[in-house]
């Protein structure tokens, strides 16, 4: 199978939305399907046997590690190059908005994935008068997709509430080439629980918002 991505974010950028992706297209290329990847420009040009077409971008102003890529004329030729039989867009906003139009005018069947739920960002940015608005555009552009695929049951729950249509649960899964068994540290375990490796050991890893305070 042939499958055109188009992705707001991508490396050389490191985020879970990334990590999420770059797997993906690794088991797909493993598995002898082909990946043509639209992203924001980040110098790039391959990954995994991947290609990568990169879209000048500008950094979004609430949001600089994040670049708004306007589709051009380009991205349509290299689409019809590669003929793709699916097209994925992620977290659909100017670019992801190019692959929709591309796959209702090319008539390929299209796939959609909600990461970043943007309406709880705006709140935290005190845009949070916008959200009803950021939910229109949100189910205008997913309910033009055959699939909507979400990364967490509460987010699914979410989709669903606003009439945002045919949605799935994307489950996780754990890497067992990176993670595995015969790797494990007793000396890395006893450093992080203080000396009481045998106790319960709980790590945490993401991102935490803040609010400044004068």
């Amino acid at each position: 199978m042939r499958i055109a991505l188009f992705t707001e974010t991508f490396l050389p950028k490191i985020d879970g939305i990334v990590t999420r992706l770059r797997h993906t297209v690794d088991h797909l290329q493993r598995n002898g399907d082909q990946v043509l990847v639209f992203s924001p420009d980040g110098g790039l040009r391959e990954h995994k046997g991947a290609k990568i077409h990169g879209v000048k971008g500008i950094p979004l102003p609430l949001y600089p590690e994040l670049k708004l890529a306007i589709p051009t004329p380009k991205v349509g030729k290299a689409l019809e190059k590669f003929k793709p039989d699916l097209i994925h867009v992620v977290n659909p906003a100017v670019l992801g908005v190019g692959g929709i139009y591309y796959a209702k005018t090319m008539n390929i069947p299209l796939v959609a994935s909600y990461h970043t739920h943007l309406p709880q960002y705006l709140q935290h940015y005190g845009l949070g008068s916008l959200e009803g608005v950021l939910w229109e555009l949100l189910k205008l552009a997913h309910n033009q997709a055959r699939l909507n695929l979400c990364t967490s049951t509460a987010m699914v729950e979410a989709l669903e509430s606003h009439d945002i249509e045919r949605v799935d649960l994307w489950q996780r899964g754990v890497d067992t080439e990176m993670f595995q068994p015969h790797l494990a540290s007793k000396q890395m375990r006893s450093r992080l629980s203080g000396g009481n490796p045998d106790k319960p050991l709980l790590l945490y890893v993401g991102r935490v918002f803040g609010r400044e305070t004068n």
